[in-house]
């Protein structure tokens, strides 16, 4: 059974959790925030990982807001992100208003099925930058 779960970026740990928690609820855990950054010119991607919530976002905006005062345009890769409470969505319009202040970018990339859910519900589709693309229906996403 374990032959089907993949181990490359932490993926293998995930699957642990998810399964523990079909098993057991008992043993559901909270997936810790991590994080990668590769840098292309001016661009930075940022790839984050897990859970965005109280608890990690002052290490959330650790992380973007040094890329943005840098004149970087960051994009924000949310493929991996499982939840996204308020204070993890605070990270992401205080990250697009002060890019728009320093002239430039914040894009949301690869967004997790979860995540844009809660951006949807807060209408946050009309004020920040995402990227369509790998959405090629978005009714049958949501």
């Amino acid at each position: 059974m374990l032959k089907h779960a993949s181990v490359k970026n932490g993926s293998f740990m995930r699957w642990i959790a998810w399964f523990s928690c079909k098993i057991n609820k008992y043993l559901c855990y909270k997936l810790p925030m991590s994080y990668k950054i590769s840098e292309e010119g001016n661009v930075a991607t940022v790839h984050l990982d897990g859970e965005i919530d109280m608890d990690v976002t002052e290490k959330a905006k650790e992380v973007i807001m040094p890329l943005i005062e840098a004149g970087k345009e960051v994009h924000l890769n949310l493929k991996e992100v499982q939840y996204m409470d308020s204070s993890g969505i605070s990270v992401l319009i205080e990250s697009h208003q002060k890019a728009a202040e320093l002239g430039t970018k914040v894009i949301l990339k690869e967004i997790s099925k979860s995540v844009l859910k809660v951006i949807m519900m807060a209408k946050l589709e009309q004020i920040l930058i995402i990227e369509w693309w790998h959405l090629k229906n978005i009714k049958n996403f949501l």
